[in-house]
């Protein structure tokens, strides 16, 4: 990996995280797994 592509990639990923937590403390959920579902379950389907 070149010099200048790991800081780049080390600044999009902090980017990313950054947005991700923002709108996690905007929002009215009250759990990361509500938040990351969507409020969705997840289940099994009977077969």
């Amino acid at each position: 990996m070149s010099i200048g592509l790991s800081p780049t990639v080390g600044l999009h990923l902090f980017v990313l995280v950054g947005i991700g937590g923002y709108f996690f403390l905007r929002s009215e959920t009250q759990r990361l797994a509500d938040y990351m579902l969507a409020g969705r379950g997840v289940g099994t389907r009977p077969l």
